[in-house]
């Protein structure tokens, strides 16, 4: 029979046991890898709340006894399975893994443990994942596709700094200055969990990869972003945030979210994790905060695999709440109690200076572009004048430096013409328009001229990536990307 009092005993045990001790070390293998010499298929999704625990036991047994698969899919828990919407976003078709798959998969798995049948399940790579990537694109050539490796991560990642700076920015370049954001966090109005990695959902927010502008422009939330991304990111493994900051309490909550930023301005969750100040040393001791004293932080953002594509941003979401996903932290540095009801405003301070540089870390994996371009036809990229850039209604281009022949006919001086052409990241030209220099040119003599024109896209034109090329009339060719915010 079953107890329906299970939800409550599971609230009561973790309520009960804030600190790892005891309780917790009997349920958690990496306590005992020496007796798990056990064959193993693990099988995750990108937006479950058991991926990196998945991930880290296949990596200790693997390592220790062999005979270990994984398999990460974009998808939740449960009832995430078997469909290509995830969050607020739509993978291609490629991306559905159904019930039916996996108990095929597993069917084989077991048939050749249990039974000896040999069915080459073991001759198949010990890692198999799905790269997301931009979702308002049919490529699933590089990203949104699968990717098979015998390790995890690839043997290719290396990790980049990305650092907060003034003004919301995150780039690879270290603060060269002292600097800090300060905000107010209040555990009566603590910030909203939006997707997310849950278990079985999060009623009307859902979870998974959620659009987080809604609580962007909160005043406890801090936002970083970087440029407009000119090539791809390729991340893969597990992601970190340094956070150098303080309380003016003996305890608070610090929140970072990571996400997608897409040209139209979806701010779409990747991963996300919190950390309990007291916890910042360890999670079976407690340590109180020196009021207005910075620490350090090292939140665990946990594994994704995903593609931030050109004309994207990658974003960082710093708050010190994200609830009801997790317990809002009554800042009062208390013994733990669900929903306590005694409370206190924190003023808590991020900083961002060359001796407390906080930064997110990223694994990232090389991107190679040019075989995005060899494949789309895309003409090889040489400087070109296009502003502004990104634009959102119309663009200047402008073509100058460049010897354009022209003839003397009937006595008048003919204009160079040139063509240009704007495609879309496949290949498809977009529109194409014919250009005249704006001034004469002697006859039989060269002279550098200049080329403008606007470009003013068409209202079924999307937000995105565009490519302009110019052909002269003496073969030369000139290419920019452009970004279009509609």
């Amino acid at each position: 029979m079953v107890d329906r009092n299970w939800n409550s005993y599971l609230i009561d045990t973790v309520t009960n046991h804030p600190d790892y001790d005891s309780i917790w070390q009997t349920v958690n293998l990496a306590e005992r890898w020496d007796y798990a010499d056990v064959p193993a298929y693990h099988i995750a999704g990108w937006f479950d709340m058991y991926t990196d625990g998945q991930i880290e036991a296949f990596s200790e047994l693997q390592s220790r006894y062999g005979n270990q698969k994984l398999l990460i899919a974009p998808c939740g828990h449960g009832d995430a399975i078997g469909t290509a919407i995830q969050g607020d976003l739509e993978f291609p078709a490629n991306s559905v893994i159904d019930l039916d798959n996996i108990i095929l998969l597993l069917t084989n798995w077991y048939n050749y443990w249990l039974k000896g049948i040999s069915n080459g399940i073991m001759d198949e790579p010990r890692v198999k994942f799905y790269l997301m990537g931009d979702c308002d694109t049919d490529d699933t050539t590089y990203w949104n596709k699968w990717v098979e490796s015998d390790t995890w991560p690839p043997e290719d990642t290396t990790y980049v700094s990305y650092y907060i700076l003034e003004d919301g920015v995150l780039d690879t370049i270290q603060p060269s200055s002292s600097g800090a954001d300060t905000f107010l966090y209040d555990p009566e109005n603590p910030c909203p969990t939006i997707g997310g990695r849950e278990f079985v959902g999060m009623d009307s927010t859902g979870y998974g990869p959620k659009d987080q502008t809604p609580i962007e422009s909160r005043s406890d939330v801090l936002v970083y972003s970087t440029p407009v991304l000119t090539e791809p990111v390729e991340v893969i493994g597990k992601l970190w945030f340094i956070l150098y900051a303080s309380s003016d309490r003996f305890d608070t909550d610090f929140a970072v979210r990571v996400t997608d930023v897409y040209p139209d301005g979806r701010s779409i969750l990747m991963t996300d994790n919190i950390l309990m100040a007291r916890h910042r040393y360890g999670f079976d001791r407690e340590d109180s905060l020196t009021p207005g004293v910075a620490d350090t932080f090292k939140i665990d953002l946990w594994s994704t695999a995903n593609v931030f594509n050109t004309g994207h941003r990658i974003r960082v979401i710093i708050s010190s709440s994200n609830y009801p996903r997790f317990e809002k932290n009554p800042n009062t540095g208390a013994p733990f109690m669900r929903d306590d009801p005694t409370t206190l405003i924190a003023t808590n301070t991020v900083y961002h200076s060359p001796t407390l540089a906080s930064h997110l870390l990223l694994p990232i994996v090389p991107f190679d572009t040019s075989s995005i371009a060899s494949k789309n036809r895309i003409p090889e990229k040489i400087q070109l004048f296009c502003s502004p850039n990104p634009f959102n209604s119309s663009v200047k281009i402008t073509v100058s430096g460049i010897a354009m022949n022209s003839r003397f006919h009937r006595g008048e001086t003919q204009r160079a013409k040139s063509t240009l052409k704007v495609f879309d990241l496949r290949g498809n030209v977009i529109t194409s328009i014919n250009m005249q220099a704006q001034q004469g040119i002697a006859e039989g003599k060269e002279d550098c001229t200049m080329k403008s024109t606007n470009w003013c896209p068409d209202d079924e034109i999307g937000s995105g990536i565009y490519l302009v090329r110019v052909w002269t009339e003496d073969g030369q060719t000139i290419t920019k990307r452009i970004v279009y915010l509609k």
